[in-house]
């Protein structure tokens, strides 16, 4: 008999500390790691507007490739404006109403505090500062789930682990009982994406099995980013 399971997706995300940085007008900082802009940013600085001008901002960046955002600066500022978007290294570039009337469709970003924050100016010149939001154990993701895991810091492209929303749970079997699957044995934490790729890759694309199921999900947004969680994440 196959044994049945609820499945869960797995979003990795990267994460941040909430940290200001010194701006200026040097050239972009390339990061020590590649640089993922995927998540909820909030501004924290704006140079170039006068002492005492109120201003607030966020932007979201999704994997899928796609953005939304408000910038506000008192009696400068108020625009909200979605799109899509790529980032090569430091190279942003957008389209929308944003790109056009304030920012351009192509953004160098100065990246700053070890990827935990970066700054850019805009087409008047005024310098924006930018830290990603940080999340905690039981906050609702970026994919509408419940984060469960927080690995402290920034490394190898994450930081969080998140579980799917209920919507995304079905009964299927794990994978092909009494069948072993070379190379599917990871036991650390963050090696459920590769043990399900490996599954993935032994029994074929399609929605029969649960790995299936995760390997193709997509939710708020953020696509090829779910996986089965390895054993140990998954008491």
């Amino acid at each position: 008999m196959k044994k049945g399971i609820v499945i869960s997706l797995t979003i990795v995300v990267l994460t941040i500390l909430f940290a200001s940085c010194t701006v200026s007008n040097d050239n972009p900082a390339t990061p020590g790691v590649p640089f993922d802009i995927v998540g909820t940013w909030t501004v924290i600085d704006l140079e170039g507007v006068p002492e005492g001008v109120s201003y607030s901002g966020t932007w979201n960046f999704r994997s899928d490739g796609t953005y939304d955002g408000s910038f506000y600066a008192a009696g400068y500022y108020d625009e909200r404006g979605e799109g899509t978007y790529s980032l090569n290294g430091t190279t942003l570039s957008i389209d929308g109403i944003v790109a056009v009337t304030f920012f351009g469709p192509t953004i160098e970003l100065s990246v700053n505090n070890n990827n935990n924050s970066f700054s850019f100016l805009d087409l008047d010149g005024d310098r924006w500062t930018y830290t990603r939001e940080e999340d905690a154990i039981g906050d609702t993701g970026p994919a509408g789930g419940l984060i469960f895991y927080d690995k402290g810091s920034y490394s190898d492209g994450w930081r969080y682990l998140e579980a799917a929303p209920v919507a995304t749970e079905w009964p299927k079997p794990w994978g092909l009982f009494g069948t072993n699957i070379s190379g599917a044995d990871g036991t650390a934490v963050g090696t459920g994406e590769q043990n399900t790729a490996d599954i993935v890759v032994a029994i074929g694309t399609g929605t029969t099995y649960a790995a299936q199921l995760c390997d193709g999900l997509s939710e708020g947004g953020y696509t090829a980013t779910g996986f089965f969680p390895r054993r140990m994440s998954s008491i």
